[in-house]
């Protein structure tokens, strides 16, 4: 990617869009390298770049802003995990609607962060949603429903609703677990 990277800023200039994508691009891989203060840096780049090049409700940025709140999540920084997946969400909701799959995976994305930040009662109503959209649009066995019940009996137990949480779960991990690995 580094060497793709390069190759890009000579063609086109170190701010063009095309850039930014390559610069995305090596923070995913960081952060799925749980490199997470390096690719930081290149989120922050990323959408530098973006923010200039791109409209304000552009989905590109939308989905730059909720990759950089994964990070921020990952670090521990709900607050503004929970800005960028506020303003991620705003134009998912916007742009695509509420039933559309990146809103539902940024709705479910700030119900985690809510939860993490110790509010979860508040996560709920977001994960409830996400998953709703999600069973209608994916088959019914599919990880990110899985997912997304585990993210809702995390946040059932933390309201202390074990009896709601427990099956969520314990289905969801063996669900997981069989699916992913």
């Amino acid at each position: 990617y580094r060497e793709a990277l390069a190759i890009s800023q000579r063609a086109y200039g170190p701010d063009h869009p095309n850039v930014a994508q390559f610069v995305e691009n090596i923070a995913t891989l960081l952060a799925d390298l749980d490199r997470f203060e390096e690719a930081e840096t290149f989120y922050r780049d990323a959408l530098r770049i973006l923010t200039v090049a791109l409209e304000p409700g552009d989905t590109r940025l939308a989905l730059l802003r909720r990759n950089l709140a994964l990070n921020r999540h990952a670090l521990g920084d709900y607050a503004e995990a929970e800005v960028l997946l506020r303003s991620a969400l705003g134009t998912f909701e916007t742009s695509l609607g509420d039933d559309h799959f990146y809103t539902a995976i940024a709705r479910s994305s700030l119900g985690r962060t809510l939860t993490a930040a110790g509010r979860a009662r508040e996560g709920l109503a977001l994960l409830r949603a996400s998953l709703a959209s999600m069973e209608a649009q994916l088959p019914a066995d599919h990880w990110r429903i899985q997912a997304v019940r585990s993210e809702l009996g995390a946040a059932l137990a933390a309201t202390g609703d074990a009896a709601r949480a427990e099956p969520l779960l314990l289905a969801s991990y063996n669900a997981l677990l069989e699916q992913r690995g």
